[in-house]
């Protein structure tokens, strides 16, 4: 999902809304982990390592596609990872699979503008 390997952008987490769809208790599982984690010190580390994985693999992939910013890459994650929350909490596929494709135009408006030079914004 975060890795389609397919070389195409617009895969990357394309079957994210189904995915949540087919195993909702798992996203939820998942988030309550890490809510607990707070609560629960011992747990940090498994939730560290388990959104430290999701975070590498949407770097690699979004290397594949020409940008090569941790910090996009974080912000492309977290959009996805709300989407999750989202929709096992207050919304639908539909929803999500709107989110994805926004996602996917952003991204492609940030590779054709290319990125800001140093000490500059988009704007």
């Amino acid at each position: 999902m975060l890795e389609p390997g397919t070389g195409r952008l617009e895969d990357l987490a394309a079957t994210l809304a189904e995915i949540v769809t087919a195993g909702p208790d798992l996203q939820a599982f998942q988030f309550e982990l890490t809510l607990e984690a707070r609560r629960r010190p011992e747990l940090r580390p498994h939730v560290v390592e388990l959104y430290n994985r999701y975070r590498e693999a949407t770097r690699r992939e979004l290397a594949r596609h020409g940008i090569d910013d941790p910090a996009i890459a974080d912000v492309v994650f977290a959009a996805l990872d709300g989407l999750v929350f989202q929709q096992i909490s207050v919304t639908d596929e539909a929803t999500t699979r709107a989110g994805v494709e926004r996602l996917h135009q952003l991204i492609k408006a940030y590779l054709a503008r290319g990125p800001a030079p140093e000490g500059r914004d988009l704007a």
